[in-house]
């Protein structure tokens, strides 16, 4: 028999654990809704969100009472996630919108600032490169009609 402690811990970790499910399917959402994702990454990302939230739950259970599943843990769970959505998920969609902007537009300009090095190295090395082509071809072209005769099968006699 679980002492009414346990029973009474698990059941708050299980409400604060349902909201911790809201907010990441919220941000989920907001993730797919800026990716606008074909429907066959949605459903892979569906089913990605599901397994670590399941996983997640699991490890919570194992931490707290040693992985048993009661009624009462599913009644948590569905109890955060209510008052999740009824009274914290339409003040905090504004702000997860505002994070993901500024963490997209961060990782962008990470990505400029480190492209541009890479392309002017890119230019310096390529630059001598086309030079020796060039060079080479210009040396060549005169020799090509000898190189065209050695390449060609002779002719069958008739």
């Amino acid at each position: 028999m679980i002492p009414v402690e346990v029973q009474f811990y698990t059941l708050v970790a299980m409400i604060l654990f349902g909201v911790v499910m809201g907010a990441a399917f919220d941000i989920y959402r907001e993730v797919r809704n800026t990716f606008r994702f074909k429907p066959m990454s949605t459903n892979i990302g569906d089913l990605l969100v599901w397994l670590l939230l399941v996983a997640l739950a699991f490890a919570v259970l194992l931490y707290i009472n040693q992985g048993e599943v009661r009624l009462y843990v599913f009644f948590g769970m569905g109890l955060g996630l209510l008052a999740y959505f009824r009274f914290i998920s339409g003040m905090i969609q504004k702000p997860i919108q505002m994070l993901l902007y500024i963490i997209f537009k961060t990782a962008s300009l990470l990505w400029t600032v480190f492209r541009i090095p890479f392309s002017f190295l890119q230019r310096v090395l390529i630059f001598p490169a086309n030079l020796l082509s060039l060079l080479l071809f210009k040396m060549i072209f005169p020799f090509k009609k000898l190189f065209k005769s050695f390449s060609r099968p002779p002719k069958p006699k008739e």
